[in-house]
């Protein structure tokens, strides 16, 4: 299921973190199970351009997160 964007307390400029991180991590799900995967491992796939934008894909996540206040512990884990 996609995140939930109408949230009364989500905040106006992390709709967009919340819909990449779905379709990173969960947007697909295999028929017949509940495992759930995302483009991530497919874009890891394409030799070096893969790993490459991958890693600016996590990077900008990091740094939003990190100015709209998360914690350094949860930074992280992340």
């Amino acid at each position: 299921m996609p995140p939930d964007l109408h949230h009364p307390k989500q905040a106006p400029q992390m709709i967009w973190v919340e819909r990449l991180s779905w379709l990173l991590d969960s947007q697909f799900r295999f028929p017949g199970t509940n495992f759930r995967f995302g483009i991530d491992p497919i874009i890891g796939l394409i030799p070096i351009l893969g790993d490459v934008s991958s890693l600016a894909i996590s990077g900008a996540l990091l740094m939003t997160m990190a100015k709209h206040g998360v914690s350094r512990k949860l930074l992280l884990l992340m």
